[in-house]
């Protein structure tokens, strides 16, 4: 007997909590995260719904942060700041902030919001932050284990344990944005068909353009702090979100957190700079995917 749709969703909705439930015990077992950090990624993956659905409304949130070049930008700035100035979970999101505040400016003017143009920029970032990571692995003078650990590919769950009270204030702020964006669709379509036409309906489109920019630049910050390299290929998810219903939301916040933790079992073996290659590795064929379907706008 075929089952209904709605027990479909059921049963798809079990087995990606069961799936969470078993890789995150693996994690915990291997050493890899502990309570802290299983709360973290929850978090993190929550605030990843708000990134995602933005990213319907803004071309540049329509690849991931990983191929944007976003988090080599931020591994950057972490790398340094908690090697050579403070592991102040406010500090550095506040830095991770900003830097994609100017990153993500200076995209768009020189770049554009063309999605390829976008992919190209984030691997040319991505070779230019690796190339001066591996000259500061060589020129500070820091035990090894130290230097590695400075490399969030698991984002920086130990910076939350003085600070907990952080999650849940961060899904509020992620439970508000999606709120907010569920009533302002009509404005959301105007403004994703350009400056003419937006500016039509009455609507300054470089402010809000603006606008959007910090906003994903916060929300993308607290999902590095959060997730790290883990959570990229969430972004091309987005279309399973279009019909807005709940259901569909809780699935892809599920699929991004079985995916994040399915990372990071592979962090025990290859490290974090393997953890970090992997990712980006399955970031890009994850894009390759979508744009061979023909999004590449």
């Amino acid at each position: 007997m075929a089952l209904r749709p709605s027990n479909i969703v059921i049963v798809r909705l079990a087995a990606l909590v069961l799936a969470v439930a078993v890789v995150s015990i693996a994690n915990v077992r291997l050493g890899t995260l502990d309570v802290i950090g299983l709360l973290v990624f929850a978090s993190g993956a929550t605030v990843y719904l708000t990134l995602i659905k933005l990213g319907s409304a803004d071309r540049q949130g329509r690849i991931d942060y990983l191929r944007s070049g976003e988090a080599a930008v931020a591994t950057l700035v972490v790398f340094i700041l908690t090697l050579l100035v403070t592991e102040n979970v406010f500090a550095l999101l506040g830095a991770v902030m900003l830097a994609f505040v100017a990153y993500n400016v200076a995209r768009r003017v020189l770049v554009g919001t063309h999605r390829r143009a976008q992919a190209i920029a984030g691997v040319i970032t991505l070779v230019v932050c690796a190339a001066v990571l591996a000259h500061l692995f060589s020129s500070i003078s820091v035990e090894p284990a130290r230097l590695a650990g400075a490399l969030p590919a698991l984002g920086l769950p130990h910076a939350f344990s003085g600070a907990l009270y952080l999650l849940p204030l961060f899904m509020a702020l992620s439970g508000a944005a999606l709120y907010l964006f569920s009533r302002s669709l009509d404005e959301v379509a105007a403004f994703t068909q350009g400056a003419r036409y937006f500016e039509l309906t009455g609507g300054p489109f470089l402010p809000v353009a603006l606008l959007l920019i910090v906003i994903r630049s916060a929300f993308t910050a607290i999902v590095f702090l959060c997730l790290g390299w883990t959570a990229g290929t969430g972004a091309y998810l987005q279309r399973r979100m279009n019909a807005g219903r709940l259901t569909d939301d809780v699935t892809v916040g599920l699929a991004v957190l079985l995916y994040a933790h399915l990372i990071a079992l592979t962090m025990p073996l290859a490290g974090p700079i393997g953890t970090i290659a992997i990712a980006t590795l399955l970031s890009h064929v994850a894009y390759a995917i979508t744009a061979g379907r023909g999004n590449m706008s």
